[in-house]
């Protein structure tokens, strides 16, 4: 007998692995701090490598020369990171333009974050203290957070006199800044201090591509649309006027040759050609048979009728046309 079909309760779901499973312990923690362990675990955190940071004690090398500001149970809790904090750590001004020493000093601490995180995660899928670990990466991760925010804080103005500086034909001034705020935290991210560069250097680079590639792309979507859609012009009746002011003109004109005194057309083919083409009349033009029905005739005979007057009419302003 065969087997039947498994059930999608029992066989055909998919069994998370270890890594997609959530790590167990994140309830003892706030939504923020679970949201930010969520994040460094399941994304893929890159980092400049630097030697140093395989050694011991670097973290009191790093970190001791500016960090943001930190509370004493803070101070504490990074004990076993930097086995060494000052007891006052003051941060320079967001607005104020970061020195290399300090631009330097701010890239290795984000990065030595970020490598920190990577191993505890490498241990967190091994097995251990999995509150002590997830704490230890939370707490790095604020700090990775924090020190990225202050680089790009400070490079801020950057953005603004690039933007200024190269400036695009349709292309709006504020759309520029966010597309390089965005290059610049990009370039945070992806920036080596050991190469002995300033980061201006680095960024400008980024922001002006990131500017280069907003403009191709604008210019790629106003060759296919040209204008900016206005509801305006699209329920515009301009054609169906002007046509219909022709029609009007075209209408008197006939009107006019039709008269008596000025051709030489019988009673039956006058009434045939108002009634065809609708001159004085309310309803429009009327059919042949609408018209024969009017006079007593087939519409054979009033189709008859209507070409003998207009041979005569084309006749007749031949006629007149030619004498003057």
């Amino acid at each position: 007998m065969k087997n039947a079909p498994k059930s999608p309760r029992n066989g055909n779901r998919k069994r998370p692995t270890r890594q997609e499973r959530p790590p167990a312990g994140l309830g003892r923690f706030n939504p923020k701090d679970r949201d930010l362990a969520r994040k460094a675990l399941s994304d893929d955190i890159g980092f400049i490598y630097d030697p140093m940071y395989a050694k011991r004690y670097v973290g009191r090398r790093i970190f001791q020369d500016s960090l943001s500001e930190n509370s004493p149970r803070t101070r504490k809790e990074l004990s076993w990171l930097t086995n060494d904090l000052p007891a006052k750590m003051d941060a320079p001004p967001p607005s104020k333009p970061l020195t290399a020493v300090e631009e330097v000093s701010l890239f290795r601490q984000l990065n030595f974050c970020r490598y920190k995180i990577g191993r505890l995660k490498a241990r967190l899928q091994r097995g251990g203290n999995r509150v002590d670990l997830l704490r230890k990466i939370i707490l790095l991760q604020k700090i990775a957070l924090k020190v990225r925010n202050r680089i790009a804080e400070a490079n801020v103005p950057l953005v603004i006199s690039m933007a200024k500086r190269s400036r695009r034909a349709g292309i709006d001034f504020s759309d520029m800044i966010s597309e390089g705020n965005v290059a610049l935290l990009r370039a945070v991210d992806k920036f080596d201090c050991a190469r002995g560069f300033k980061f201006s250097t680095y960024a400008c680079r980024a922001i002006l591509k990131s500017f280069t590639r907003m403009s191709l792309k604008a210019g790629r979507y106003r060759s296919r649309f040209p204008a900016e859609y206005d509801p305006a012009l699209e329920k515009s009746d301009w054609t169906e006027t002007r046509r219909a002011a022709h029609r009007e003109g075209m209408i008197g004109e006939l009107q006019t040759i039709l008269k008596p005194d000025n051709n030489d057309l019988a009673s039956v083919e006058q009434q045939v050609l108002s009634a065809r083409f609708g001159l004085g009349r309310k309803h429009g033009p009327m059919t042949l048979e609408q018209v024969g029905r009017e006079i007593g005739v087939t519409k054979e005979r009033v189709r008859q009728i209507q070409n003998k007057a207009l041979a005569k009419l084309k006749e007749s302003l031949e006629t007149v046309v030619f004498s003057s």
